[in-house]
């Protein structure tokens, strides 16, 4: 009697099959982890950027007050906190009338897991000798007159 070829695979093949799409599979949801949490890192940061922009375009149209602050919570975003840093550049002997305005927002911890701060500075024209406006907010002095470098005539 001769022996007929099996047809289908054998019981190791079928175990070997089976381990390699597990393998596969879990690699696979580690990989879609790792996406989210960079999906949910790049909304954050651009959630951040967007809060400090309107704070720092808030504090040079006048609608914040320009002075340094301690964090507080953003008004519109109560999930977020924002610093103020508001450091005058001076040199030994002269006064450029430039500040360094920096903005700093973070997300408020949520559980175990605190926020990256986010920080956004531009050098702003500031005068020790500050004017108040009338709604109380403060206001950078009046823009200097440019200097010329030689004895030429004024411009």
């Amino acid at each position: 009697m001769v022996a007929k070829p099996h047809l289908g695979f054998s019981l190791i093949e079928m175990l070997i099959a089976t381990a390699v799409l597990l393998v596969a599979v879990g690699v696979l949801t580690e990989l879609a982890d790792v996406g989210r949490q960079h999906a949910r890192g790049a909304e954050e940061a651009a959630a951040a950027q967007r809060i400090c922009q309107n704070l720092l375009e808030g504090i040079l149209c006048g609608e914040l007050p320009l002075e340094a602050t301690s964090e507080t919570v953003v008004p519109e975003e109560p999930d977020w906190t924002f610093l103020v840093e508001l450091k005058p550049l001076e040199r030994t002997g002269w006064d450029p009338g430039l500040a360094e305005l920096r903005v700093t927002v973070t997300k408020t911890p949520q559980g175990a897991r605190a926020g990256k701060p986010f920080s956004l500075t531009r050098w702003i024209r500031y005068s020790s000798g500050e004017k108040r406006s009338e709604g109380g907010l403060d206001r950078p002095a009046a823009l200097p007159h440019r200097r010329p470098v030689s004895g030429g005539p004024r411009p």
